[in-house]
């Protein structure tokens, strides 16, 4: 299968490019290809450098979106909900009939 890694970034300690590599380590591992934002944002510069040219984000948004309406499903991380770009992203992949897969979200404080 393959799987657009969505979810969110601006304001959150370097991009939230941990989670999203994490995910996409995760999912590579179960045998899946994966579309990982966080990777194919290097080629356009680091998130501070694409924050600053509207020009490079733009390019950048127009690719993901390509990518994921060629994907069998889009995988949402924890804080989704309160990302306006993946909620924008949810709506390609609603639109493209793709599957929607919700990461578990961790527990802090030890045992459930």
């Amino acid at each position: 299968m393959k799987i657009y890694v969505a979810g969110p970034m601006t304001g959150i300690p370097e991009w939230n490019y941990p989670a999203f590599n994490a995910a996409a380590a995760e999912l590579r591992a179960e045998g899946h290809e994966v579309v990982n934002p966080a990777e194919m944002g290097e080629k356009y510069g680091t998130p501070d450098e694409l924050a600053a040219d509207l020009y490079k984000m733009a390019g950048l948004v127009v690719e993901e979106l390509d990518a994921l309406a060629v994907c069998d499903a889009i995988y949402l991380l924890p804080g989704w909900q309160r990302s306006r770009g993946t909620r924008k992203e949810l709506k390609v992949a609603l639109d493209h009939k793709l599957g929607i897969i919700v990461a578990p979200v961790e527990k802090k404080g030890g045992a459930a």
